[in-house]
């Protein structure tokens, strides 16, 4: 086409729903619900909450997880390889991933088909008016309350030219200081953990 006929039209783009950030009391309810749900959103779940990765993003390589210098590597984030990225390992996750590294799983969650489709399911039979990115406004806004908001562009390595060029400068040390902005907050990490040794 030499042209797009629909330009005359000067259609405006609708505004974009604003996406709710999570309180903790709110964290700590869906943290029950999923408890009925199978592991991997609940994994994913708190995978997102601890480091506003996005759904497909939970699903980390375990060879990607560095316990010795605490820090993780999102390989594959969106926009490709070329977008790969590491931040410090929450401290809510360190039990976690070792626990998965010694169970010489391959990767943090194993996906079902369709997780994205599985994940609105849940939201709408629970009337939980939960998407799986307002763990990710969540955890932005968690950094900024704390003065962090240059940070948690490094962290969430949002993909705005701008802010690819002034923040992705920082080094994985330079924002370790704010892994745990989301608190110890932990949707009974430790039960979890409890279960599975008594098994």
């Amino acid at each position: 086409m030499d042209a797009n006929p629909l330009a005359s039209l000067k259609l405006k783009r609708d505004t974009a729903a604003k996406k709710p950030e999570l309180t903790d009391r709110k964290s700590a309810r869906y943290g029950n619900m999923l408890k009925q749900e199978p592991e991997w959103m609940q994994t994913a779940f708190d995978i997102s909450l601890h480091t506003g990765c996005r759904l497909r993003e939970t699903r980390i390589p375990m060879n990607c997880i560095d316990s010795r210098r605490t820090r993780s590597r999102f390989a594959s984030p969106k926009g490709g390889e070329s977008r790969a990225f590491s931040v410090p390992m929450p401290s809510a996750l360190r039990p976690f991933f070792e626990r998965l590294r010694k169970s010489k799983q391959k990767f943090t969650v194993e996906f079902p088909f369709q997780p994205s489709r599985r994940w609105q399911q849940f939201s709408s039979d629970q009337e939980a008016a939960l998407t799986f990115h307002c763990l990710r406004v969540t955890y932005v806004n968690r950094c900024a309350g704390r003065r962090a908001a240059e940070a948690a562009m490094r962290l969430v390595n949002h993909s705005s030219e701008l802010i690819h060029q002034i923040y992705q400068r920082e080094r994985v040390e330079d924002v370790a200081q704010w892994r745990d902005a989301v608190g110890h907050f932990q949707h009974n990490w430790n039960r979890r953990f409890a279960a599975d040794a008594a098994r």
